[in-house]
Order: structure tokens, then sequence, then C-alpha cells
């Protein structure tokens, strides 16, 4: 799925951002990010590590079981909040683990 953006740090110019590029860190870290093809400045979408993949993971099966009628949606519901909250403060935590380490 295609995105338009502004490359707001850079060059000032409009563009399509149509993939994202996947870069390997140290400790299984992935920074996944995008860049301006006019400037090639890097916009950084997020990182994970297999911890968060695995959350990722999970969140996929959780959201597969919401097609299941005889599953109870409010309890799926209070999996997926509980979910996004530990993938938010996980990507959170490595993003900022990043910056100190200039990544």
């Amino acid at each position: 799925m295609s995105h338009l953006a502004y490359c707001n740090e850079g060059c000032n110019n409009q563009f399509v951002v149509d993939e994202l590029k996947t870069g390997k860190l140290p400790r299984s870290v992935e920074k996944v990010y995008f860049t301006c093809p006019h400037c090639e400045h890097e916009y950084v979408a997020f990182y994970t590590d297999l911890e968060t993949r695995k959350l990722q993971e999970r969140m996929r099966r959780l959201h597969r079981r919401f097609a299941d009628p005889n599953q109870d949606r409010n309890k799926l519901i209070k999996q997926e909040t509980r979910l996004k909250k530990q993938i938010k403060r996980k990507m959170q935590e490595l993003r900022e683990n990043a910056k100190i380490a200039g990544g």
C-alpha cells in the first residue's frame, strides 16, 4: 500500500512511500524505515527485536480469532488492548535505545 510523505527534515519535497526497508542492527534488532527518493533522508517507522516480533505474531493469531463467531469478542478486545500496549512499550524502548546508540 502506498502512502504520501513529505520530507520535512530534508529537501521539503513530497513523495510516495511504496515500500518499507528493513535494516539489521545488533542483538537481533531490526529497523524498519523509508528514505526520501530526492535527498535520501531516512525516516524510521519502527524498531523490532525478537520479543516484539513474537508479540506481533501473537497479535496476528489473535486477529484471526476475531473471525470465529464462537469467540468471546470482549475477551479478544481486552487481549488485543493488552498486546498493543506491550508492543508499543517495547517499540518505544527500542527507539530510545537506538537513539542513544546512534542507530
